[in-house]
């Protein structure tokens, strides 16, 4: 969560879009980072990719806990 939460595009998107758009912008993020740990998350990753109902589950409930405790990951920027 903390990639996700210190990606430079992410941290903009959240701070200066409206939600629907900082989480278009999450969603896109989160696959990058799933991506760059495919080798430990591959399962997850080829869930997330392949199965629409988990993505939205997945991404949405990782995009409510990120709304909670973005300002905590991102105090010192």
């Amino acid at each position: 969560m903390a990639d996700v939460a210190q990606d430079a595009e992410f941290a903009n998107a959240f701070r200066h879009s409206d939600e629907q758009n900082a989480k278009i912008t999450f969603e896109e993020v989160l696959k990058r980072k799933l991506i760059d740990h495919i080798e430990t998350n591959f399962e997850v990753f080829k869930e997330f990719n392949d199965n629409k109902e988990f993505r939205d589950f997945f991404a949405g409930t990782m995009f409510k806990i990120m709304q909670k405790d973005f300002l905590r990951f991102n105090a010192n920027k």
